[in-house]
């Protein structure tokens, strides 16, 4: 990780990190394993490197690179993207190398930083010709966040500088990643919930923002993070022990035709009294579709798995907790309806399953005690409604499974599915027509109260203080 920053509970770290130099390069149009970054002029020692790189394919493994961590992705290093940082010791050489495992063009930036640590990179977003991007950023932070743009293979493609940012620079090439990098700075104690948009001169750009702490400000004594994406949890001096939820993210299930089925819900995992180190910082990675949420505490990783197609989340590890509901099977024929998703998991029972466009008109399943109810299933050639989200303050009452057309309801406090998104957190997708529907509107969550001695999970002082 970078340089860790104090967890300050009611007080600041110094300094915004600026960026002071940067270099970019690409593999001019060559597929090739490895890709050469050169250090920028005038780098001393304690600053901080990072190098951010994309690839054109999203099946190679990226390797570590010896001191360097590798940040982004951390649910899996197998991705078209790739963040690494350092802090920048005296007599730093003139490049680095970064490697994949398999041939693929490259364009990459690499930034000297000011100052600064690692604190989250955001799901990446597709759209056609405009992207929106929300940061990352679940803290009250202040700090750096900076914005990546990647357009594969295509020369000459042109992206507008998103409002209250400077442009960084861009990389272009014939037959290579077209890459562009924005920055805006983040105040002291301002949310940074304003989404960055751009547009293109082609389509299919994707989006993804990346956030540079540098001062923390921690209000109350709990932080949530209810986007997916990679995160990075600075300890508050003090604390030494917190409770957490995790909620896994739902699946997307099928598309295309009524045949397909739903998507199952996340599952929901709880922890308590979890011991921490004041001031320690700590990976935590919130799951997208289908994918775990996870926080990793020493040796210790805590998971609650996403949906994995129709089927729901998985139980949780190293954590008490219940798995995400069903979704719906699919149709024996094409006419037929479409299939609702799966609820997510809940406190103390699993989530409903959604109604099968195998079915009758009616009703998803609804949870039996605290988890969120399934969808039910939904008129052809539409979309089958989405499974239920679940809430993140503790538990709350079951959701009831949505009727003929309707999503299912959310659970302890959780969304209702929509038709077919899965409602937050950890919702499945009900069976769509369209592959790109939805991907990120059911992702998981997470939540950390402290300290962990006297407020726990499912119900014990966990609500906002």
């Amino acid at each position: 990780m970078m340089r860790a920053a104090a967890g300050l509970q009611g007080g600041v770290a110094p300094g915004i990190p600026t960026v002071l130099a940067h270099t970019q390069q690409d593999t001019v149009n060559s597929s090739v394993a490895s890709i050469t970054m050169a250090v920028p002029s005038g780098v001393v020692a304690g600053q901080t490197l990072l190098a951010i790189i994309v690839s054109d394919s999203g099946t190679r493994t990226w390797l570590n690179t010896a001191g360097w961590v590798l940040e982004s992705p951390s649910l899996s290093t197998t991705s078209d993207r790739a963040v690494y940082s350092r802090v920048a010791q005296a007599g730093e050489p003139a490049s680095y190398v970064f490697t994949q495992n398999g041939a693929v063009r490259k364009a990459g930036f690499m930034l000297a930083l000011s100052s600064g640590y690692f604190g989250g990179a955001g799901v990446p977003l597709i759209a056609s010709p405009t992207i929106t991007r929300a940061p990352p950023v679940a803290q009250v932070i202040a700090g750096l966040n900076l914005c990546v743009f990647k357009r594969g293979s295509t020369a000459g493609a042109t992206l507008t500088v998103p409002a209250g940012t400077t442009q960084i620079g861009t990389t272009q090439n014939a037959n290579n990643p077209t890459m562009a990098m924005f920055q805006r700075e983040i105040p002291v104690a301002t949310p940074a919930t304003t989404a960055l948009e751009t547009t293109g001169s082609t389509t299919s750009f994707f989006g993804f923002q990346i956030a540079i702490h540098g001062e923390q400000y921690v209000t109350g004594a709990q932080v949530e993070y209810g986007a997916g994406g990679y995160y990075k949890f600075a300890c508050p001096v003090g604390v030494s022990s917190l409770s957490g939820v995790f909620v896994g993210g739902g699946a997307q299930g099928g598309f295309a035709t009524s045949l397909n089925a739903g998507g199952g819900g996340g599952a929901l995992g709880y922890g308590n009294n979890i011991a921490v180190t004041p001031g320690a910082v700590y990976a935590l990675a919130v799951g997208g579709y289908e994918e775990a949420t996870t926080f990793t505490v020493g040796a210790t990783t805590y998971t609650a798995p996403g949906g994995s197609g129709a089927n729901g989340g998985a139980l949780p590890t190293n954590l008490t907790g219940f798995r995400g509901g069903n979704g719906g099977t699919g149709a024996g024929n094409a006419d037929a309806n479409m299939s609702g998703g799966g609820g997510a998991g809940g406190y103390s029972s699993a989530g409903g399953g959604g109604r099968g466009g195998n079915q009758s008109n009616g009703s998803g399943a609804s949870s039996l005690i605290d988890g969120a109810g399934g969808g039910g299933n939904g008129p052809t050639p539409t979309s089958g409604p989405g499974g239920g989200g679940v809430g993140l303050k503790g538990a709350g009452a079951a959701g009831v499974g949505g009727a003929y057309g309707q999503g299912g309801g959310g659970g302890s406090g959780g969304e209702i599915g929509l038709l077919p998104s899965g409602g937050k957190y950890g919702g499945g997708y009900g069976a769509s027509t369209s592959s790109n529907t939805g991907l990120v509107a059911a992702s998981g969550g997470a939540r950390l109260v402290w300290p962990g001695t006297t407020r726990q999970f499912p119900s014990t002082n966990v609500d906002d203080i």
